[in-house]
């Protein structure tokens, strides 16, 4: 404040402004005495994003399936990598589909060949805590759980597929960060581009933030049609009136051209 400036921040899940995944983080604005202050719930006022959309089914259903390891010619980074143990596919192979974890695999007769000896100790002494995550697999009707920076392998949290019996691909866990479909990441090695989509500042909503800073500076407050970051999982029908259907219409027309 001594310094001539308006601070505003705050704790969000981030799910809320459309990225399906339960990331929660703290948003801080700043901006010169002289000028208003807006924030995101500013830029949403009298819209919400639509349950379904944040929804992993909504995200990466339409992707293609591929096995872990396989190489796809159509778009290189829908790969998720190969499994070094066989152990460790048998046993999600095992875990059950849409939200499974290994703790579902605890009074199965194979528990003792086939979880590792910590799972067994955490069974053991009854506290399972958030330790289901590892190995889990992600659930459809749901955000993903947060992306973080090791999420290339499956022993380091839910960011199994919800079917298929492989990691995320990037593409997928891209799209789970808010990236644009058609992203294309530079660096060598699965692993660090996984470990860029972990780091990340979802993109989709620093999207939104850069609108909410030209708002500040130009006084005019953007449509919410336009803080849709182009070819990402979000779209315009994705988006409804909190008022009525009157206010819908007036501010999402049935079409629209956003430059990219």
């Amino acid at each position: 404040m001594h310094l001539g400036y308006q601070v505003y921040g705050k704790n969000y899940m981030l799910n809320r402004f459309g990225l399906p995944q339960r990331r929660e983080r703290a948003l801080v604005i700043a901006v010169r005495e002289d000028l208003t202050l807006k924030t995101l719930e500013d830029l949403w006022g009298g819209f919400r994003v639509r349950l379904e959309a944040t929804h992993v089914r909504r995200a990466i259903s339409s992707l293609r399936p591929i096995a872990a390891g396989q190489p796809n010619l159509n778009d290189p980074l829908h790969i998720a990598p190969g499994f070094s143990e066989l152990k460790s596919l048998k046993r999600l192979q095992m875990i059950p589909k849409d939200g499974g974890s290994w703790a579902d695999l605890r009074h199965c007769p194979e528990a003792r060949d086939i979880l590792t000896p910590a799972m067994l100790r955490y069974i053991s002494n009854g506290k399972l805590g958030s330790h289901p995550d590892v190995y889990g697999r992600l659930s459809w009707d749901k955000p993903a759980v947060t992306i973080k920076r090791e999420c290339a392998h499956i022993g380091n949290g839910r960011y199994s597929h919800p079917e298929q019996d492989r990691l995320c691909t990037v593409r997928e866990m891209s799209i789970l960060q808010g990236f644009p479909e058609n992203y294309k990441f530079v660096t060598s090695g699965l692993a660090n581009i996984y470990r860029q989509i972990g780091d990340a500042v979802p993109p989709l909503i620093s999207y939104q933030l850069a609108h909410v800073c030209e708002w500040i500076l130009s006084g005019r407050k953007p449509l919410i049609s336009s803080v849709i970051l182009p070819n990402t999982h979000l779209k315009l029908e994705d988006i409804e009136s909190e008022f009525d259907e009157q206010q819908t219409s007036l501010e999402l027309p049935s079409r629209i051209s956003v430059p990219v």
